[in-house]
């Protein structure tokens, strides 16, 4: 592995603060399942290692009438296992169930497998079928774009190099 600067901002604009400043030479870790193998092969050269995983607040899930609302660093084991998902997205928590080990699953987080943007995600195709959108921040503002534009290649997805990916917006099947 290449040296690097391991940075752990305490909230979001703290780290969106960080993507902003480094863009490219920046690469934000949650669970670091894809990351660190990356980089331990040499695949990827971080100059600068942004945590996110103390950002208690990309880490929910809710009911919010319309839709599921997950945050980005919800954790795939915990995805698997919430009752609101079972219930209202039980295909999502049965592929939430498929990725890697439990040991994975206990690490890996949801946001951190769709910015991978491998085509072997678990979780992605039940989002696509359920139509449901991300939401992500940058320090001018926030979008939402809808998972099917999302993803624009192998590994590539439409986020920008300052941008931060911290829901999931899975909408409810009608009733």
């Amino acid at each position: 592995m290449k040296p690097f600067e391991y940075l752990e901002p305490t909230n979001i604009d703290e780290a969106l603060s960080m993507l902003d400043r480094w863009k490219d030479d920046a690469k934000v870790i949650a669970g670091g399942t894809d990351l660190i193998p990356l980089m331990r092969d040499k695949l990827s050269a971080p100059k600068y290692l942004i945590d996110i995983n103390h950002l208690s607040e990309l880490e929910f899930i809710k009911d919010n009438g319309n839709a599921i609302r997950i945050g980005a660093l919800s954790r795939l084991a915990t995805v698997e296992k919430s009752n609101l998902v079972q219930e209202k997205a039980p295909v999502l928590a049965d592929a939430a169930s498929q990725v890697g080990s439990i040991q994975v699953r206990n690490v890996g987080t949801i946001g951190g497998s769709l910015v991978n943007a491998s085509p072997a995600a678990d979780v992605a195709p039940p989002l696509l079928v359920r139509e449901a959108k991300v939401k992500s921040r940058t320090l001018q503002g926030e979008r939402e774009i809808p998972l099917s534009e999302f993803f624009v290649g192998v590994k590539k997805t439409v986020l920008r190099n300052n941008e931060l990916l911290t829901e999931i917006i899975v909408p409810k099947k009608p009733s």
